[in-house]
């Protein structure tokens, strides 16, 4: 008896070396073969496709993706690459580790985890591979994905949560491909905010209401006050009539004007779009938010949006590496570059570039302001930013090779110098160059000698 007890206890203490032994190849394995890599967009080529914890076939699935899937891509190696996770999935943490607040479906950790990657196949029993590089300290929120608890059939129990944004899975690199433009387009259009308030379909005219003076009495056809048979009443002076023409929308909150803005930039030449400003733009807003559930939706869709930009700067930037590596100045472009550096030199202005319209600050989404662009081979690079002078008429000005002279300041939003205008000088009229301003002035109106 006691030889068997014996051998019980060896065997149970080997299955658990065994064990040890396994887990420690498993994450040295982990870290040395996905290596990071410059992220992209990729879509999954095949059905029922897993999604794993790990990058080992060994390794749990935490989900089954459709083909067209489109996933973001950051690490890559030994025919694995490391995703973001995809809408939908979910990770879970046990619940000695979290306070749950049910009502606003969320929770605050009490003390620091890496969370865990949920098992799709064995359920919460079987999930304990980490989703996360670096642990969540004591006290961070997180939002439930459901409020009731799982349990593990030993009286264990934990909560599934909506993973953080640092949240990683894994993919064979065979079953996905990169994304093209059409498709990236298509999963942001998919991901636009549908909770937003909208301006009615039909405009509200201040006539279609009807009119009260301060004193109550009511008006009739005319602006005139009237007793209550409908007549004007005696002694009462009229009431200026109402313009109908006057339209009332509902205001825009910032994040649908960020959203116009957005849309507008995406439609600008990838070569010169402003991205880096509308960076600045999208991180100062999800800056402002705090981490409360009522603000986690609007976080993630402007983390999207903030995703899509980086990854499209980082496109603008490859291109003009290739496009200054390959391209050729012609000889008026670089005797012109040549001039205007020799006419900033003597006249000391501030900045010397080509003046251009800006879609970002537009003075309808976003405060007015001006582009100076980069000539002599550099002409989609912004340079800076000019605020507008009704003095100055920076708009008749638009396309032109121009000195700026005035005070020069960095903005830490935009990334970029904003300059306050003193002079505006014109070096180089805009007919006579080749590019074609972003948005061209509006045609000067002929007054009528009749």
């Amino acid at each position: 008896m006691t030889v068997s007890v014996a051998r019980k206890g060896v065997g149970g203490f080997l299955c658990r070396v065994a064990f040890a032994v396994a887990a420690s190849l498993l994450g040295s394995t982990v870290v040395g073969q996905v290596q990071p890599v410059t992220a992209y967009f990729a879509v999954v080529t095949a059905d029922d496709t897993p999604l794993r914890s790990g990058d080992k076939e060994m390794l749990y699935p935490v989900a089954r993706l459709n083909k067209g899937t489109l996933v973001r891509v950051d690490g890559q190696g030994a025919g694995w690459v490391r995703v973001a996770y995809p809408p939908g999935v979910t990770c879970c943490i046990g619940a000695d580790s979290i306070q749950i607040d049910a009502a606003s479906k969320s929770g605050t950790l009490t003390k620091e985890s890496r969370l865990k990657a949920f098992n799709i196949t064995t359920g919460y029993k079987g999930s304990w591979n980490p989703v996360l590089e670096k642990p969540l300290p004591a006290g961070a929120k997180v939002v439930l994905a459901e409020t009731d608890p799982v349990n593990d059939g030993r009286g264990n129990a934990g909560y599934k949560i909506v993973p953080p944004e640092a949240s990683r899975a894994f993919l064979q690199e065979s079953v996905i491909a990169r994304a093209t433009q059409s498709q990236i387009d298509a999963y942001v259009a998919a991901m636009a905010p549908k909770d937003s308030p909208k301006t009615p379909e039909k405009p509200i005219k201040q006539a279609d209401a009807p009119v009260t003076p301060d004193n109550g009495t009511k008006v009739v056809e005319g602006g005139k006050p009237a007793d209550h048979q409908g007549k004007p009443a005696d002694g009462q002076q009229p009431v200026a009539p109402t313009d109908t023409n006057k339209v009332v929308e509902a205001p825009k909150s910032p994040y649908e004007k960020l959203e116009a803005t957005f849309d507008a930039v995406r439609k600008q030449p990838v070569e010169s779009a402003e991205f880096t400003a509308l960076i600045g733009e999208f991180q100062s807003a999800i800056d402002k938010l705090d981490d409360s559930p009522q603000n986690s939706t609007i976080k993630r869709r402007l983390a999207q949006r903030l995703e899509y930009l980086t990854l499209q700067m980082d496109i603008q930037a490859a291109a003009r590496r290739v496009q200054e590596s390959k391209q050729e100045l012609n000889e008026a472009e670089l005797k012109l570059a040549d001039r205007m550096k020799e006419v900033e030199k003597s006249r000391q202005y501030t900045i010397v570039g080509r003046l251009s319209a800006s879609t970002v600050y537009d003075g309808k989404r976003l405060p007015l302001m001006f582009r100076i662009m980069a000539i002599g081979g550099q002409s989609s690079r912004t340079l800076a930013y000019v605020k507008p002078d009704e003095k100055l008429k920076l708009e008749t000005k638009i396309g032109s090779v121009v000195g700026v002279l005035g005070e020069s300041r960095l903005d830490p939003t935009l990334k970029s110098n904003v300059i306050t205008p003193v002079r505006v000088d014109v070096l180089e009229a805009a007919p006579t160059l080749s590019i074609v301003p972003a948005e061209p002035p509006p045609a000067a109106e002929v007054p009528d000698k009749n």
